[in-house]
Protein backbone atom coordinates (compact mmCIF):
# COMPACT_ATOMS: atom_id res chain seq x y z
CA UNK A 1 0.00 0.00 0.00
CA UNK A 2 0.98 3.72 -0.63
CA UNK A 3 0.53 6.27 2.11
CA UNK A 4 -1.97 9.01 1.06
CA UNK A 5 -0.29 11.96 -0.35
CA UNK A 6 2.84 9.99 -2.10
CA UNK A 7 3.20 8.42 -5.67
CA UNK A 8 5.01 5.01 -6.26
CA UNK A 9 8.53 4.65 -7.94
CA UNK A 10 6.69 2.73 -10.78
CA UNK A 11 3.24 3.32 -11.99
CA UNK A 12 0.90 3.07 -15.02
CA UNK A 13 -0.69 6.49 -16.19
CA UNK A 14 -1.76 6.00 -20.20
CA UNK A 15 -4.09 8.95 -19.78
CA UNK A 16 -1.59 10.78 -18.91
CA UNK A 17 -0.48 11.73 -22.54
CA UNK A 18 2.74 9.71 -22.15
CA UNK A 19 4.94 10.35 -25.23
CA UNK A 20 6.46 7.95 -27.92
CA UNK A 21 9.66 6.69 -27.15
CA UNK A 22 13.10 8.29 -28.97
CA UNK A 23 14.72 4.70 -29.71
CA UNK A 24 11.69 2.23 -30.75
CA UNK A 25 9.23 5.40 -31.69
CA UNK A 26 6.04 4.27 -30.38
CA UNK A 27 4.53 4.76 -27.22
CA UNK A 28 2.45 1.56 -26.29
CA UNK A 29 5.36 0.22 -24.16
CA UNK A 30 5.98 3.29 -22.35
CA UNK A 31 5.09 3.80 -18.80
CA UNK A 32 5.22 6.52 -16.36
CA UNK A 33 8.37 5.38 -14.04
CA UNK A 34 8.82 7.92 -11.65
CA UNK A 35 6.66 10.53 -10.50
CA UNK A 36 8.76 13.43 -8.18
CA UNK A 37 7.98 16.73 -6.86
CA UNK A 38 10.25 18.38 -10.10
CA UNK A 39 8.96 15.72 -12.53
CA UNK A 40 7.59 12.93 -13.71
CA UNK A 41 9.95 9.70 -15.76
CA UNK A 42 8.95 7.77 -18.24
CA UNK A 43 10.21 4.17 -18.89
CA UNK A 44 10.06 1.58 -22.31
CA UNK A 45 9.68 -1.63 -21.63
CA UNK A 46 10.53 -2.80 -24.55
CA UNK A 47 14.04 -0.75 -25.00
CA UNK A 48 15.01 0.51 -21.26
CA UNK A 49 14.90 3.77 -22.72
CA UNK A 50 14.26 6.37 -19.75
CA UNK A 51 13.33 10.10 -20.32
CA UNK A 52 11.81 12.77 -18.54
CA UNK A 53 7.76 13.33 -18.97
CA UNK A 54 6.24 16.26 -20.50
CA UNK A 55 6.67 18.25 -23.68
CA UNK A 56 10.03 19.53 -24.80
CA UNK A 57 11.70 21.36 -27.80
CA UNK A 58 15.41 22.35 -28.78
CA UNK A 59 14.38 26.12 -27.91
CA UNK A 60 13.08 26.00 -24.66
CA UNK A 61 16.42 24.10 -24.12
CA UNK A 62 18.36 26.61 -25.54
CA UNK A 63 17.83 28.77 -23.74
CA UNK A 64 18.27 27.50 -20.17
CA UNK A 65 22.23 26.79 -21.32
CA UNK A 66 22.75 29.69 -23.31
CA UNK A 67 23.93 32.49 -21.19
CA UNK A 68 26.10 30.03 -18.61
CA UNK A 69 28.97 29.27 -18.32
CA UNK A 70 29.69 26.14 -15.81
CA UNK A 71 33.05 27.58 -14.87
CA UNK A 72 32.31 30.89 -13.43
CA UNK A 73 30.18 29.72 -10.26
CA UNK A 74 29.04 26.53 -12.05
CA UNK A 75 30.16 22.49 -11.36
CA UNK A 76 33.36 22.96 -13.18
CA UNK A 77 34.61 25.51 -11.21
CA UNK A 78 35.43 22.90 -8.36
CA UNK A 79 37.02 20.30 -10.68
CA UNK A 80 40.48 20.51 -11.90
CA UNK A 81 39.68 21.02 -15.65
CA UNK A 82 43.29 19.33 -16.60
CA UNK A 83 43.34 16.20 -15.01
CA UNK A 84 39.35 16.29 -16.97
CA UNK A 85 40.55 17.19 -20.19
CA UNK A 86 43.67 14.42 -19.30
CA UNK A 87 40.61 11.23 -18.77
CA UNK A 88 38.69 12.69 -21.89
CA UNK A 89 41.58 12.01 -24.29
CA UNK A 90 42.50 8.53 -22.40
CA UNK A 91 39.15 7.57 -23.05
CA UNK A 92 38.52 8.43 -25.98
CA UNK A 93 41.61 6.64 -27.37
CA UNK A 94 40.58 3.73 -25.16
CA UNK A 95 36.91 3.41 -26.80
CA UNK A 96 37.90 3.80 -30.22
CA UNK A 97 40.75 1.71 -29.81
CA UNK A 98 37.66 -1.05 -29.42
CA UNK A 99 35.88 -0.23 -32.99
CA UNK A 100 39.39 -0.25 -34.91
CA UNK A 101 40.76 3.57 -34.56
CA UNK A 102 43.58 5.80 -32.75
CA UNK A 103 43.65 9.81 -32.32
CA UNK A 104 47.45 8.94 -33.56
CA UNK A 105 46.36 6.91 -36.69
CA UNK A 106 43.63 9.86 -37.90
CA UNK A 107 45.41 11.94 -40.71
CA UNK A 108 46.52 15.25 -39.34
CA UNK A 109 44.06 17.37 -41.58
CA UNK A 110 41.70 15.07 -40.08
CA UNK A 111 38.31 17.41 -39.80
CA UNK A 112 37.10 17.17 -35.78
CA UNK A 113 34.18 18.25 -34.34
CA UNK A 114 33.42 18.44 -30.58
CA UNK A 115 29.74 19.10 -29.63
CA UNK A 116 29.00 20.91 -26.07
CA UNK A 117 32.96 22.00 -26.11
CA UNK A 118 32.34 24.47 -23.85
CA UNK A 119 35.58 26.90 -23.17
CA UNK A 120 37.33 24.22 -25.79
CA UNK A 121 39.67 22.79 -23.48
CA UNK A 122 39.66 19.26 -24.77
CA UNK A 123 40.09 20.57 -28.39
CA UNK A 124 43.42 22.58 -26.98
CA UNK A 125 44.08 19.40 -25.80
CA UNK A 126 43.78 17.86 -29.18
CA UNK A 127 46.22 20.36 -30.69
CA UNK A 128 48.86 20.15 -28.55
CA UNK A 129 49.07 16.60 -28.51
CA UNK A 130 48.47 15.64 -31.78
CA UNK A 131 49.47 17.76 -34.52
CA UNK A 132 47.88 20.40 -36.28
CA UNK A 133 44.15 19.15 -37.18
CA UNK A 134 40.77 21.34 -38.70
CA UNK A 135 39.39 21.51 -35.11
CA UNK A 136 35.60 22.47 -34.69
CA UNK A 137 33.92 23.20 -31.47
CA UNK A 138 30.07 23.85 -31.11
CA UNK A 139 28.28 24.93 -27.90
CA UNK A 140 25.15 26.42 -26.96
CA UNK A 141 26.75 28.94 -24.16
CA UNK A 142 27.85 32.31 -26.20
CA UNK A 143 29.96 33.10 -22.53
CA UNK A 144 31.89 29.93 -22.99
CA UNK A 145 33.00 29.83 -26.57
CA UNK A 146 33.71 33.50 -26.76
CA UNK A 147 35.91 32.90 -24.08
CA UNK A 148 37.54 30.01 -24.81
CA UNK A 149 38.40 31.67 -28.42
CA UNK A 150 40.73 34.39 -26.11
CA UNK A 151 42.32 31.79 -24.22
CA UNK A 152 43.15 29.11 -27.02
CA UNK A 153 42.36 30.41 -30.57
CA UNK A 154 40.47 27.68 -31.99
CA UNK A 155 37.29 27.52 -34.17
CA UNK A 156 34.93 27.84 -31.41
CA UNK A 157 30.89 28.47 -32.78
CA UNK A 158 28.36 29.32 -30.39
CA UNK A 159 24.74 27.35 -31.02
CA UNK A 160 23.08 24.60 -30.39
CA UNK A 161 23.58 21.12 -32.14
CA UNK A 162 20.03 21.01 -33.35
CA UNK A 163 20.58 24.67 -35.52
CA UNK A 164 23.88 24.11 -36.50
CA UNK A 165 24.76 24.07 -40.33
CA UNK A 166 27.10 21.19 -40.28
CA UNK A 167 28.75 20.05 -43.47
CA UNK A 168 27.60 16.28 -44.81
CA UNK A 169 30.15 13.54 -44.64
CA UNK A 170 32.78 15.76 -43.45
CA UNK A 171 34.22 15.12 -39.53
CA UNK A 172 36.33 12.00 -39.47
CA UNK A 173 36.03 12.02 -35.24
CA UNK A 174 32.80 13.73 -33.61
CA UNK A 175 32.81 13.76 -29.40
CA UNK A 176 30.04 14.93 -27.45
CA UNK A 177 30.59 14.72 -23.74
CA UNK A 178 28.10 14.92 -21.16
CA UNK A 179 25.64 16.47 -24.05
CA UNK A 180 23.69 13.98 -25.47
CA UNK A 181 21.39 13.65 -22.47
CA UNK A 182 20.49 17.05 -22.81
CA UNK A 183 19.08 17.58 -26.24
CA UNK A 184 15.04 17.51 -27.15
CA UNK A 185 15.35 14.61 -29.92
CA UNK A 186 18.04 12.31 -29.20
CA UNK A 187 17.16 10.09 -32.36
CA UNK A 188 16.94 13.38 -34.67
CA UNK A 189 20.13 15.06 -33.07
CA UNK A 190 22.19 11.40 -33.54
CA UNK A 191 21.01 11.10 -36.95
CA UNK A 192 22.07 14.82 -38.01
CA UNK A 193 25.70 13.76 -36.00
CA UNK A 194 25.88 10.95 -38.30
CA UNK A 195 25.24 12.51 -41.41
CA UNK A 196 27.68 14.86 -40.78
CA UNK A 197 30.68 12.17 -40.27
CA UNK A 198 32.62 10.91 -43.02
CA UNK A 199 32.66 7.73 -44.50
CA UNK A 200 35.15 5.58 -41.95
CA UNK A 201 34.47 7.97 -39.55
CA UNK A 202 33.76 7.64 -35.87
CA UNK A 203 31.25 9.18 -33.15
CA UNK A 204 32.29 9.51 -29.56
CA UNK A 205 29.61 10.14 -26.44
CA UNK A 206 29.38 10.02 -22.82
CA UNK A 207 26.55 9.88 -21.15
CA UNK A 208 25.21 9.15 -17.26
CA UNK A 209 24.11 5.82 -17.31
CA UNK A 210 20.72 4.23 -15.98
CA UNK A 211 22.23 1.35 -14.87
CA UNK A 212 24.09 1.91 -11.70
CA UNK A 213 23.78 0.70 -8.10
CA UNK A 214 23.31 4.60 -6.34
CA UNK A 215 20.21 4.46 -8.85
CA UNK A 216 19.10 1.24 -7.78
CA UNK A 217 19.22 2.69 -3.97
CA UNK A 218 17.66 5.51 -4.45
CA UNK A 219 14.91 3.96 -6.12
CA UNK A 220 14.96 0.95 -3.31
CA UNK A 221 14.89 3.95 -0.65
CA UNK A 222 12.21 6.00 -2.31
CA UNK A 223 10.00 2.88 -2.08
CA UNK A 224 10.11 1.42 1.19
CA UNK A 225 9.63 4.64 2.60
CA UNK A 226 6.59 5.55 0.50
CA UNK A 227 8.23 8.24 -1.16
CA UNK A 228 9.39 10.42 1.82
CA UNK A 229 12.88 9.63 1.01
CA UNK A 230 13.39 11.27 -2.51
CA UNK A 231 16.41 13.24 -1.92
CA UNK A 232 19.05 10.59 -3.95
CA UNK A 233 16.39 10.40 -6.54
CA UNK A 234 15.73 13.93 -7.40
CA UNK A 235 19.48 14.12 -7.63
CA UNK A 236 19.90 12.14 -10.29
CA UNK A 237 16.12 12.59 -11.94
CA UNK A 238 15.81 16.07 -12.66
CA UNK A 239 14.94 19.11 -15.09
CA UNK A 240 18.38 18.93 -17.14
CA UNK A 241 19.33 15.88 -18.14
CA UNK A 242 16.06 14.82 -20.71
CA UNK A 243 17.05 11.27 -21.70
CA UNK A 244 18.52 8.38 -19.51
CA UNK A 245 20.37 5.74 -21.32
CA UNK A 246 21.13 1.89 -20.67
CA UNK A 247 24.34 0.03 -22.89
CA UNK A 248 21.01 -1.84 -24.29
CA UNK A 249 18.97 0.97 -25.53
CA UNK A 250 22.06 3.38 -26.78
CA UNK A 251 23.19 0.83 -29.15
CA UNK A 252 19.82 0.46 -30.40
CA UNK A 253 19.11 4.05 -31.00
CA UNK A 254 22.75 4.16 -32.52
CA UNK A 255 21.50 1.55 -35.22
CA UNK A 256 19.02 3.15 -35.67
CA UNK A 257 20.29 5.72 -37.68
CA UNK A 258 22.82 2.98 -39.36
CA UNK A 259 25.79 3.29 -36.55
CA UNK A 260 28.04 -0.09 -36.59
CA UNK A 261 30.97 -1.38 -35.01
CA UNK A 262 29.44 -0.25 -31.99
CA UNK A 263 31.92 -0.18 -28.60
CA UNK A 264 30.48 0.80 -24.86
CA UNK A 265 31.67 0.44 -21.49
CA UNK A 266 31.54 1.96 -18.29
CA UNK A 267 33.46 4.67 -16.07
CA UNK A 268 33.45 6.92 -13.03
CA UNK A 269 31.74 10.27 -12.67
CA UNK A 270 34.47 12.96 -12.73
CA UNK A 271 32.44 14.61 -9.83
CA UNK A 272 33.49 11.47 -8.07
CA UNK A 273 36.75 10.92 -9.24
CA UNK A 274 38.34 14.14 -9.12
CA UNK A 275 35.76 16.06 -6.42
CA UNK A 276 35.75 13.51 -4.01
CA UNK A 277 37.45 16.07 -1.50
CA UNK A 278 34.12 18.86 -1.81
CA UNK A 279 32.07 15.83 0.11
CA UNK A 280 31.51 15.61 3.58
CA UNK A 281 33.61 12.23 5.52
CA UNK A 282 30.91 10.62 5.59
CA UNK A 283 29.15 11.00 2.06
CA UNK A 284 32.85 10.25 1.21
CA UNK A 285 32.73 6.64 2.66
CA UNK A 286 29.70 6.38 1.23
CA UNK A 287 30.77 7.07 -2.29
CA UNK A 288 33.57 5.15 -2.01
CA UNK A 289 32.10 2.36 -1.07
CA UNK A 290 29.19 2.54 -4.23
CA UNK A 291 32.10 3.12 -6.84
CA UNK A 292 33.95 0.38 -5.38
CA UNK A 293 30.56 -1.92 -6.13
CA UNK A 294 29.79 -0.39 -9.60
CA UNK A 295 33.75 -1.09 -10.89
CA UNK A 296 33.40 -4.40 -9.68
CA UNK A 297 29.87 -4.84 -11.76
CA UNK A 298 30.90 -3.12 -14.87
CA UNK A 299 27.71 -0.39 -13.62
CA UNK A 300 30.07 2.45 -13.27
CA UNK A 301 27.96 6.22 -13.57
CA UNK A 302 28.64 7.07 -16.78
CA UNK A 303 28.44 5.34 -20.38
CA UNK A 304 31.28 6.17 -22.47
CA UNK A 305 30.15 4.56 -26.42
CA UNK A 306 31.96 4.95 -29.99
CA UNK A 307 30.77 3.51 -33.12
CA UNK A 308 31.72 3.86 -36.92
CA UNK A 309 29.89 5.15 -40.13
CA UNK A 310 30.73 2.60 -42.41
CA UNK A 311 33.46 3.44 -45.05
CA UNK A 312 31.70 2.37 -48.44
CA UNK A 313 28.57 4.69 -47.27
Amino acid sequence: MTPAGTQPDVVGSPSRGIAACAVCGHARNVREFLHLSSCSVDRCDACGFVFLGGTRSAASERVLYEDTDHFDGGYMEKLDIDRIVAEQRESVDEILRRVGGRLADLPADTPILDVGCARGHFLAALAGGVGSRSLVGLDVSSAMVARGRSEFGLDLRAGAVEDADLPKAHFGLITMFDVFEHVADPRATLAKLFASLRPGGFLVLEVPSETTVFRVLARWGFRVTGGRVRGPLEQLYHRAHLSYFTKQSLARLIQSVGGERIAATTKEAHVTRFGLRHFSPSKRVMIRAVCALDRLLGTQAKLLVAFQRRAED
